[in-house]
């Protein structure tokens, strides 16, 4: 099998002719302005597609594969999950042995529940994914949402450790009396471990927490909150996303291309 390189943000917008000679399509992340536009020329043409996009648990280690996108776009926002099985849980059950805290039990896990705070989980704005996916304009809208449902005193907000306005954040959270907390000093993880639930458009971090067995809060479009009408309902979809990722060794999209032929690649139509 030959591949072919096409990089969307480094070219004008392709010509048909490029795609005609395709059997099949990989595309990453697939909610740029670029990316729709292939996706529509796809299914003119019925070029079968599968996007690429990095992991949800945990993020940097990982690829996911879907058919039909991510985050709003994914398949498993609408799939009964009624496929899932043992294989899928034991998936899930090796990731939890490999990432999460020896330490994290239920009962530690349900103090922290009653005893801590929500932690609203600030995204880049300008991740195509998350504005695509969203009806919350900017972060603020999302930190003014936790505030109207938990109230001030009930929440604590950790800003994007990239987001370079981190300390426009802190004196925003100092002004309207909110926890700042700073992405410096402690892990995600560590910080998961001391609310009570997190909040946010669809970050990776809710299905952090979520497998952590606590309440996670997506107001985006995205699987989670497709599939969070119960403990056993979540715990299913973490199975299902757990099977269809796979571990990256290296930066290098090779190991990708290699793994390819394990999954199905959807029709055009």
């Amino acid at each position: 099998m030959s591949w072919s390189f096409l990089a969307l943000d480094r070219m004008p917008i392709p010509h048909v002719k490029v795609f005609r000679c395709a059997q099949n399509m990989i595309l990453w992340n697939g909610t740029t302005p670029d990316a729709r536009y292939i996706l529509n020329l796809r299914r003119r043409l019925g070029l079968a597609t599968l996007t690429v996009e990095q992991g949800w648990m945990p993020q940097r280690d990982h690829f996911g594969f879907d058919h039909n996108g991510i985050a709003g776009d994914s398949s498993l926002c609408v799939d009964s999950l009624d496929w899932v099985g043992e294989p899928e849980y034991r998936a899930l059950d090796e990731l939890r042995d490999e990432y999460w805290p020896e330490d994290w039990n239920p009962p530690r896990r349900r103090r922290h529940q009653q005893n801590g705070k929500i932690l609203v989980l600030g995204q880049l704005m300008r991740d195509s994914q998350i504005v695509a996916s969203s009806d919350h304009q900017t972060v603020e809208d999302v930190l003014l949402d936790a505030e109207a449902q938990f109230g001030v005193d009930q929440i604590s907000f950790r800003p994007h450790p990239f987001d370079k306005e981190r300390d426009d954040w802190r004196r925003l959270c100092e002004a309207r009396g909110v926890e700042f907390s700073d992405p410096d000093d402690s892990t995600l993880i560590e910080q998961i471990m001391t609310c009570r639930g997190t909040f946010a458009i669809n970050s990776t971090g809710l299905y952090e927490t979520a497998m952590m067995g606590l309440p996670a809060q997506a107001v985006g479009d995205c699987p989670l909150a497709s599939h969070s009408g119960s403990e056993d309902e979540v715990e299913r979809l973490l199975a299902a996303m757990a099977s269809r990722q796979f571990r990256k060794d290296c930066e290098d999209v090779i190991p990708v291309l290699e793994r390819m032929n394990e999954f199905e690649i959807s029709g055009g139509g």
